[in-house]
């Protein structure tokens, strides 16, 4: 890896701001760092955009949900294929075994194993799971090995 060059952060397009940010929390854990409706700021009047940025935990977000609205303030539905997947990887106190009594628990359908083989051969495909969000994006998590 090439200094100064990380991920900053990913963001998703949501039916629901408050479901999404809900799910997140729940399901892997991350922290709600602030969230603004429409109409609470200038940007979010003008891009008609509800705002929730997450973390997974140094920073202030990993990970934001954006709630756009139409001219007529009505939410703009986002679908399931609107990009390929999410990808989460467990802290390094947490096994695979324990997210998925996890989501079990929390009623959570999930298949084992990755959804797309690595090609390169560097993972393990059991050392992962998949499932869908409220909004239908493809979420994965796999282990810290």
């Amino acid at each position: 890896m090439r200094k100064g060059r990380f991920v900053g952060h990913i963001p998703v397009m949501v039916n629901d701001i408050d479901e999404s940010r809900d799910f997140y929390a729940k399901v892997l854990g991350l922290r709600n760092s602030g969230t603004a409706s429409v109409g609470e700021g200038a940007i979010n009047v003008i891009s008609r955009t509800a705002i929730c940025f997450m973390s997974c935990g140094e920073m202030h977000h990993d990970f934001a949900c954006f709630q756009e609205h139409d001219e007529n303030w009505e939410v703009v539905r986002v679908t399931e294929d609107d990009f390929h997947h999410l990808s989460f990887t467990l802290q390094s106190d947490r096994s695979l075994a324990w997210f998925k009594t996890h989501l079990a628990a929390l009623d959570v359908d999930f298949a084992e194993g990755a959804a797309i083989p690595d090609p390169t051969g560097a993972r393990d495909s059991g050392n992962t799971v998949h499932f869908r969000d409220p909004n239908g994006h493809f979420v994965e998590v796999h282990d810290h090995a």
